[in-house]
């Protein structure tokens, strides 16, 4: 059973690409067709919106090829701002850093708790609406 710093989220036959729009938004798609996930308003240091879709976009496909999409949780960078993590079990996330894997950086008014909620929504039942970022 997931703790509540971590969230599991269903498989299924899903991958992810960006749209290439402006802005930029992150697709996924499932058999019930493709739903946003994140729309990209932003840039984030150099990252434009498009750099940083289709990064998020090559993770998050590395991740499921690799069956690693499976616990989402956040932690502290070390220069204070918040990142979402992947790991393929649980267990990981107490282990050791080594098993999980940087997925996304949050602006810092970013709430994690919500973002990892928003994501596990949209990724699982399809439909919700994106997160904007």
């Amino acid at each position: 059973m997931p703790t509540s710093s971590s969230l599991q989220i269903r498989y299924q036959n899903t991958f992810f690409f960006c749209d290439g729009g402006d802005p930029s938004t992150l697709v996924t798609r499932t058999d019930l067709g493709n739903a946003d996930v994140i729309v990209f308003e932003s840039s984030f240091g150099e990252w434009t919106p498009l750099l940083r879709c289709q990064e998020i976009a090559r993770r998050l496909t590395e991740f499921y090829n690799d069956r690693n999409l499976a616990y989402l949780t956040w932690a502290r960078s070390p220069g204070g701002g918040r990142v979402i993590n992947v790991a393929k079990y649980e267990g990981d996330i107490l282990r050791s850093e080594e098993f999980v894997t940087l997925l996304l950086t949050l602006k810092l008014d970013d709430l994690p708790h919500e973002i990892i909620a928003e994501l596990t929504g949209i990724i699982s039942t399809f439909g919700d609406l994106p997160i904007r970022n």
